[in-house]
C-alpha cells in the first residue's frame, strides 16, 4: 500500500493477477468500516479506468492511456510490474472498507 496526500493505493491479489486500486480518505471514518491490512480476503465492486474510458469517453482504444489525475494525484498503470488497469472502488475510503464485506 502507498500513500500520498489523501490518495491511496492498494495492491491486491487474485489468482495470478494484481490489482491496482486508488482511492481516497475523506477524512471521516464510517462507524461499521475496519482497517484494510495485509492479507486481509474481501470482495470489492471495482470499477475499470480502461472500461470507463472505453464506456464514458466512447473510446475504441485504451491502450496508450496510462492513467489519470485523482486528487490531483497521478494515477498510472505499471505495465512493467503487469498491472495494465488501475480502479476505483466507492466502497473504500482511504484504507477503511464496511466490516460486513471482510472475511478473515
Amino acid at each position: 500500500m502507498k500513500k500520498e496526500n489523501n490518495v491511496f493505493f492498494i495492491y491486491a491479489e487474485k489468482n495470478d493477477s494484481i490489482y491496482k486500486i486508488y482511492t481516497h480518505y475523506n477524512g471521516f471514518r464510517e462507524p461499521n468500516s475496519v482497517e484494510l491490512k495485509r492479507g486481509s480476503v474481501f470482495n470489492l465492486p471495482l470499477k475499470s479506468f480502461n472500461m470507463r474510458q472505453i464506456n464514458e469517453l466512447g473510446m475504441a482504444s485504451w491502450a496508450d492511456i496510462t492513467g489519470t489525475i485523482y486528487y490531483d494525484v497521478p494515477v498510472a498503470k505499471e505495465e512493467d510490474k503487469g498491472i495494465d488497469d488501475i480502479y476505483e472502488c466507492e466502497s473504500i475510503n482511504g484504507i477503511y472498507y464496511g466490516s460486513d464485506q471482510i472475511r478473515q
